[in-house]
């Protein structure tokens, strides 16, 4: 993959690096409580050390993308996968309020979606707030078949990897 991929929508897409903590610190300053809390599913009003340091241990099992602005290269988004099986992977997305409904959700998931394709895993499952309203339309647009159970006012999401990403649909 090309090192920084030019959107239509005023921001690039690279791959993150696990000396990216400042794109990490950025894209989560950027965040409301609540945001925050559909990404971290338990209201977090700062990153731990450990969890940082977890969000920045990316390997081929660990996968990331930042969003940045593209006259500024400000972060505004981060999407990642983590193997957690032999054909799976779970993802999350993260998208500075201010860029919200602008791409850059559908953007990060595309580029998920295409490397874990690549990386050989056929399915993809989700944690998901049941008030995020806006990834579970991203979810049926972007994930054709995904199921949808119900655990402790979350929403697991369960869907086959496509085999073409919805960045490119």
């Amino acid at each position: 993959m090309k090192e920084r991929v030019q959107t239509q929508s005023g921001f690039v897409v690279r791959r993150m690096r696990p000396d990216d903590g400042p794109a990490l610190d950025a894209v989560f300053a950027g965040m409301s409580d609540q945001s925050r809390y559909q990404r971290f599913l338990v209201p977090t009003p700062h990153l731990l050390t450990s969890v940082r340091r977890a969000l920045l241990d990316l390997s081929d099992r660990h996968v990331a993308f930042v969003a940045e602005s593209a006259g500024e290269r400000r972060p505004i988004g981060i999407g990642r996968y983590v193997v957690t099986g032999p054909d799976e992977v779970e993802i999350a997305l993260g998208v500075v309020d201010d860029w919200h409904r602008q791409g850059v959700g559908r953007e990060l998931l595309g580029h998920v979606v295409r490397a874990a394709t690549e990386a050989g895993k056929h399915d993809v499952v989700a944690a998901v707030a049941s008030d995020n309203h806006a990834m579970m339309g991203l979810a049926r647009a972007c994930l054709p078949g995904v199921q949808v159970a119900v655990r402790d006012r979350m929403l697991c999401l369960c869907a086959a990897l496509p085999s073409v990403s919805c960045a490119a649909a």
